[in-house]
């Protein structure tokens, strides 16, 4: 299942990591351990965050995905459940089954 998963670091651990040089490196580390489809680096809330597209084919991947962000920058992580487009309209079918049902 593909998830949209938000890291946001609080701005203290990250300015830290800034001034003695481990964010950058940490980050490569953990984008090559995770393997995102996609990455976007961005603020949100006044935070450093980093947006990640995940395919996610186990469940103890959640903990392989958030252990490194919590124990390294204390990060806050969200998992968000996502589809493309095209996994949007083949669930069309079972979504109009729903809908028919609860006429």
């Amino acid at each position: 299942m593909r998830f949209l998963i938000e890291v946001r670091t609080p701005v203290e651990v990250g300015n830290a990591g800034m001034r003695d040089g481990t964010l950058p490196t940490q980050i490569r580390k953990y984008l090559k351990d995770v393997k995102p489809e996609a990455v976007y680096f961005s603020a949100a809330h006044g935070q450093r965050t980093i947006y990640l597209i995940v395919d996610l084919q186990r469940s103890e991947q959640l903990a392989e995905i958030a252990e490194p962000a919590w124990l390294d920058w204390q990060a806050e992580v969200n998992f968000t459940p996502v589809a493309t487009a095209e996994e949007f309209e083949q669930a069309g079918a079972a979504i109009e089954r729903i809908v028919q049902s609860r006429k």
